[in-house]
């Protein structure tokens, strides 16, 4: 039994969500109602796996929230170095 991280990459059909599991983003498919309630695309989650099986999936609200404030910075430092420029 390993835990792993993931990121919901995108949900298809409202019925199935593609996931990209770990740091090699190896792409899994769990149908929606697996997930737990009120995630969306873009937040992470924290997977059991046992027997190449997910077994349990939960909500890794600290690790979305970490990934978001990092982009923002991002996108701050690039709207500061655009100004800069002009």
């Amino acid at each position: 039994m390993q835990t792993v991280q993931a990121v919901i990459d995108r949900i298809e059909d409202k019925t199935n969500a593609v996931l990209l599991v770990g740091k090699d983003e190896i792409e899994r498919i769990v149908p929606v109602q697996s997930l737990p309630d009120g995630v969306k695309e873009g937040e992470w989650l924290q997977l059991t796996i046992d027997d190449n099986q997910v077994t349990h999936i939960q909500q890794d609200r600290e690790e979305t929230e970490r990934r978001e404030s990092r982009i923002k910075n991002k996108m701050q430092q690039l709207q500061q170095k655009k100004g800069n420029r002009f």
